[in-house]
């Protein structure tokens, strides 16, 4: 009679990936829905690591889609977008304090912009990317309301001068976040061809469900706690 060897089912990792955009160092009447104050940021990474998270940089994420290392089961990628100047000066602070990786998508044409809400500059960028926990990443150029109405010309360009930009100044150019989370197969497909090895969307969902490298998810960080609770029940 043949032994039944039980075999334990393993779940796969449900990766949490955040995007912020802006902090502030207080809520008034000129916050944005998308702002973040260093409060709510504290407070939503004790909330996380009181959950189990394990941060991880998107390097990471993409080594493990590679094969080539395992994530933790409860991993956390944190992300900003628009390189705010707001960052440097409120978030990280706070998340270098707690080695928390991070990477800022960057629209290139607009660094170092002092209109409205600041932006960081070159300077800013290459020395934070010092630090071993920043990272720098392609947001297009000019950060166009929707990337699907681009010709081929246009959106080409978008993706092509804002990863010789970053690579001009000494900054790694793999990954790319579509503004606005807006983009179809043709986007996806013209960030692949540009050299992008991914590509970021805001489709609220764990990053293991992403149909392809150019089609990676994110939550607005204003759902960390929807975003944490969907990735656990689909992990369990």
């Amino acid at each position: 009679m043949l032994a039944l060897l039980a075999v334990a089912f393993v779940a796969p990792p449900q990766t949490v990936i955040l995007t912020y955009h802006d902090m502030v160092p207080g809520r008034d009447g000129k916050a944005l829905w998308f702002d973040c104050t260093p409060a709510e940021l504290e407070s939503q990474l004790d909330w996380l690591a009181s959950e189990g998270a394990s941060f991880v940089s998107l390097k990471q994420v993409e080594e493990a889609r590679n094969g080539l290392q395992a994530l933790p089961p409860k991993a956390v990628a944190v992300t900003f977008a628009d390189n705010y100047l707001g960052f440097k000066k409120w978030a990280w602070p706070i998340l270098e304090a707690r080695g928390v990786p991070v990477t800022m998508f960057v629209h290139t044409g607009f660094v170092g912009w002092k209109q409205g809400r600041p932006k960081m500059s070159w300077e800013d960028l290459v020395g934070l990317s010092k630090s071993g926990l920043f990272a720098v990443a392609s947001q297009t150029v000019s950060h166009p309301a929707d990337l699907t109405r681009l010709s081929d010309a246009e959106l080409q360009k978008e993706f092509l001068d804002s990863k010789a930009a970053l690579e001009g100044h000494g900054l790694a150019a793999g990954f790319v976040a579509y503004p606005n989370g807006k983009f179809d197969g043709r986007v996806a497909r013209f960030a692949q061809e540009a050299g992008y090895r991914l590509g970021f969307t805001e489709a609220q969902r764990p990053a293991e469900e992403a149909p392809d490298d150019w089609r990676i998810p994110r939550w607005v960080h204003t759902k960390y706690r929807e975003a944490w609770n969907q990735a656990r029940r689909q992990g369990r």
